[in-house]
């Protein structure tokens, strides 16, 4: 636990917290201007109750630019109940959103994929959504709400 204590001042952690939620909040305060930050964890910080101080650190400062969801996806050999999801987030404002939800986990699948979230082109496999993080959700299948979260009928980190 020595570890944990000394990422500093993290003040996201409570209830029952998965342990990277305090390692993408202290990678957030590290960020320069502009400065991306890509992690590929689990989804639950956007969806449960301990994500939300999160959530709204996020809204406040940063951008969602990008949001790969891997649930259910046959990522592993043995069945295995996770919930990955790829996201990057970037110290500033912005307008859009890549989101993908559930890609083929191949090569033939994933390459594309990259392309089209990397230069936010709107594709079969990938929506561009507005107003992700402030509350001016134009798309029709995202909504903001509070204390919110990402699932493929709700986009919201705010």
């Amino acid at each position: 636990m020595d570890g944990f204590r000394s990422i500093g001042s993290v003040s996201n952690r409570f209830d029952r917290a998965d342990l990277y939620v305090a390692f993408i909040e202290k990678s957030l305060t590290l960020l320069r201007p502009e400065g991306r930050l890509g992690f590929i964890c689990a989804d639950r910080w956007m969806k449960n109750r301990y994500g939300g101080p999160l959530r709204q650190m996020v809204s406040e400062g940063f951008h969602l630019e990008s949001y790969v969801d891997f649930t259910e996806c046959p990522a592993f050999f043995d069945d295995v109940d996770s919930y990955p999801a790829v996201s990057v987030i970037r110290k500033g404002r912005g307008e859009q959103t890549s989101v993908a939800f559930r890609p083929a986990v191949s090569r033939e699948a994933l390459v594309p994929l990259a392309k089209a979230i990397t230069s936010h082109e709107a594709t079969p496999l990938v929506s561009i959504v507005s107003g992700v993080c402030h509350g001016l959700s134009r798309a029709p299948r995202t909504s903001c709400l509070s204390k919110g979260s990402i699932t493929p009928t709700t986009i919201s980190i705010s």
